[in-house]
This record gives structure tokens, C-alpha cells and sequence, in this order.
């Protein structure tokens, strides 16, 4: 998922960055549920990890939107 400063505004699953620092993040930012891609793991770099209430509102959202879709 993107992770984004979002100064365009919000779209409707974002989710905030509680702690930006512990992201790797030099800013506020949002998890933008709205734009998923993978990567190949020999060019991803891990910079951060997201706090444990971050975590579980991501999951919670991408579950949303995933049971939309496959009810869809």
C-alpha cells in the first residue's frame, strides 16, 4: 500500500501514521488503502515498521475492502 503525505486530501481508508519516526518517516503521513502494488523483495527496503495500532487499523481497512470486492 502507498504510504503518503496526503496534502491532497484524504481518501476515505486512510489511515494515519501514529509515529513517523518509528515508519522510518520524516513526516505525518498516511497508509492510502486505495492504491495496493507489490514489490519484488530484492528491490523493497524495509525503513520503518508501523506501531501496533497502526497495524491493526490497516488490516482492518484492507479487510474492508477486500470483502467489498469479493462480495461485489
Amino acid at each position: 500500500m502507498m504510504i503518503t503525505s496526503a496534502k491532497h486530501g484524504p481518501w476515505p481508508l486512510d489511515v494515519l501514521v501514529s509515529d513517523h519516526r518509528l515508519g522510518g518517516l520524516s513526516h505525518a503521513c498516511v497508509v492510502r488503502i486505495g492504491k495496493i502494488a507489490a514489490l519484488d523483495s530484492r528491490v523493497a527496503t524495509r525503513i520503518g515498521e508501523l506501531a501496533s495500532p497502526d497495524r491493526a487499523k490497516v488490516s482492518a481497512a484492507l479487510r474492508a475492502v477486500l470483502d467489498r470486492a469479493l462480495a461485489g
